[in-house]
This record gives C-alpha cells, structure tokens and sequence, in this order.
C-alpha cells in the first residue's frame, strides 16, 4: 500500500488496528512523526521504493520474483485486516485490486523462473 487519499490517511490514522502498519522502519523516518508524514509522502514513497529495490537487488535473480511474491502476499493480508477494520468503522475500504494484479502478475514471473 504506496498511496492513499487525505482521507482514508484520516481514517487509517483513527483505527488502532491500523496505526501499526502506517510506522515505517526507515531511518529517514527514525525522528519524524506519523503526524509530519503528510507533508513529505513523495519523498518517502520514492525512499521506499529505492530501498524495496536495493534489497532485490542483493538477491539472486532467481529469488527476486519469490521474494516479491512473499512481499505482495503479506501486504495482501495486512490490507485485508485494515480494510476489514476500516469497513467496520464505517468509513470506505482501500482499493486492492492492484494487489491482486500484482500477486497474479508476480506469481506467474517466480513459475517461469522455477520452471527454467
């Protein structure tokens, strides 16, 4: 979950359920607050996505798919739990079909690569 409106963030910030999935372990997120994370949401989102890549980068080829399969199957269940809790609450659930592209998309890839 990369991006979300101003205010399904109000949302995800109200539910306890949800608070612990919005902390980054980042260290350019070490001394900032989840309330100052608004205002810098590109330049973290481009920080995730540079360390997601470094990490898969350190990996043999023929695992990158796996561990993204991994990845994707995890952040499925979280935004299950988070959706579930956000529908109970009244308040709209996140999208996640691209979710499911992905995880189809990247499972199909890890097949290839174990077939070969």
């Amino acid at each position: 979950m990369r991006s979300v409106s101003p205010s399904q963030w109000s949302a995800l910030r109200s539910l306890d359920v949800a608070c612990g999935f919005l902390d980054c372990r980042l260290k350019c997120c070490r001394f900032r607050t989840i309330e100052d994370r608004t205002q810098w949401a590109r330049e973290h989102s481009l920080r995730t996505r540079v360390a997601e890549s470094a990490d898969l980068a350190g990996l043999p080829p023929t695992m990158r798919a796996a561990r993204q399969v991994d990845a994707i199957h995890a952040a499925r269940a979280s935004l299950v739990m988070v959706n579930t809790a956000l529908r109970e609450s009244g308040h709209s659930a996140i999208p996640s079909e691209h979710v499911e592209n992905h995880l189809v998309t990247l499972e199909q890839l890890a097949a290839r690569h174990q077939a070969a």
